[in-house]
């Protein structure tokens, strides 16, 4: 039985892993995961092993980090479901009936002469291929793409329709798109073009996605040089009641670049982006803003303006809301690259002095846990009341590790 800890807000949980941290091995190579929660807090992780390109792996554990061996096969299952094709960049969700839902870019093997895409996959809760969707548990989406660049995420709307967002090459600016499905995996016929809209107002990057409490998609990242939200009606048709004809874009000041790498919904209907501003080469801050409901700066959120984190934070990889509507955010630390940094943020955009160390929680990944180099914490997860999860995707194959890291913060 491990002892009863502090449970100061902004520090490690001891009672998690070791001393906090969790270091996830599989036996069959490199696992580039990202991380999503069931209701009852489990945590699953889609991605891909270097050993298996072409499939899709998901991993189970239980809320304190333990191997669910009673999903897939000890724990894990791969499905292949589209041959000729690599797939990366796995998001994913969990349906409120339990069934997992993961999307996936789409390469093309070596040799296979067809477009990139966008696959999305639908398995039961024990982790089998939910052959009722879709062509047999999978729908693959292959338009104009001539490389698949980022997935934006998937999320489900009140009515069960399932809506993905991504971008890739084509054309002179790439090519965006969301995606909506019915909660059979067939298109949407009413969604824009046979279920598909392309965003193709300039130079547009599609990083992540939310859905608004009367269906309305939002989606964060980036156009034509700095930081946007892109809201669509149900229809896939842009919301004229949002910003400028559906798309909030952040002033742009000259040289330096900014997109949001992530958005998140608070209550009211207010969207929160978060991500990455450039201030020269190599040089970069945190930012936060929010928007009210019509798309304008909520000027009850840090008067209005672009919030810069504390000037040690590099940017923001992820956002998360907590029970309490407070903000939690995920970031880098300037010149530390095995350094994870976490603030907690109030409603009106002021650091909670109560949290960590005026606002402000860095911890480092240990050289026991993770050989010294770049860690890249991507995923945020509110787990419980008073926790969340912090999980890694990725790090430099000098690395050499075979499994993702997962970090819990008593918030």
């Amino acid at each position: 039985m491990k002892t009863p800890a502090s449970t100061q807000a902004g520090q490690l949980d001891p009672q998690f892993g070791h001393g906090g941290l969790l270091k996830v091995e599989i036996p069959s190579g490199d696992f580039r995961a990202r991380g999503v929660l069931d209701a009852a807090q489990a945590i699953y992780l889609l991605g891909v092993v270097s050993s298996e390109p072409a499939a899709l792996t998901i991993l189970k554990l239980d809320a304190e980090g333990r191997l669910d061996t009673s999903f897939g096969t000890g724990g894990m299952v791969m499905h292949r479901v589209v041959e000729g094709y690599m797939v990366s960049d796995v998001r994913g969700t969990i349906q409120p009936d339990g069934r997992i839902l993961a999307t996936c870019l789409c390469t093309p093997e070596p040799g296979q002469a067809t477009t990139a895409g966008l696959l999305v996959v639908r398995c039961m809760a024990d982790g089998r291929l939910d052959l009722g969707f879709g062509d047999g548990g999978f729908k693959l989406w292959r338009g104009e793409w001539t490389s698949a660049q980022n997935n934006g995420g998937v999320t489900v709307q009140p009515d069960g329709k399932i809506v993905v967002a991504g971008w890739g090459g084509g054309g002179a600016t790439g090519i965006n798109i969301v995606l909506c499905f019915l909660p059979s995996g067939g298109f949407d016929a009413g969604f824009g073009q046979g279920g598909v809209v392309r965003e193709l107002r300039g130079f547009t990057n599609f990083n992540d996605v939310e859905i608004r409490q009367d269906g309305h998609i939002l989606v964060g990242g980036y156009n034509v040089g700095v930081a946007a939200i892109f809201c669509y009606r149900t229809d896939g048709s842009p919301d004229p009641g949002f910003a400028e004809d559906g798309m909030l874009r952040m002033p742009d000041n000259g040289p330096p670049t900014m997109h949001f790498n992530c958005i998140a919904m608070q209550p009211g209907a207010h969207v929160v982006g978060a991500g990455i501003f450039v201030v020269e080469s190599l040089i970069s801050d945190g930012i936060v803003v929010r928007a009210t409901p019509a798309g304008q700066l909520d000027p009850a959120f840090n008067g209005g303006e672009l919030l810069h984190l504390p000037e040690r934070m590099d940017q923001c990889m992820d956002i998360a809301i907590d029970g309490e509507g407070r903000l939690i955010t995920l970031g880098r630390v300037k010149s530390d690259s095995k350094a994870v940094a976490i603030c907690r943020l109030l409603a009106d955009g002021s650091l909670d002095a109560s949290f960590g160390d005026a606002g402000v929680f860095i911890f480092h990944i240990p050289p026991a846990i993770e050989p010294p180099a770049t860690v890249l914490m991507q995923d945020l997860l509110i787990q419980s009341p008073g926790k969340a999860l912090v999980i890694s995707y990725s790090a430099p194959p000098i690395d050499a590790r075979i499994g993702p890291l997962i970090a819990r913060i008593l918030i």
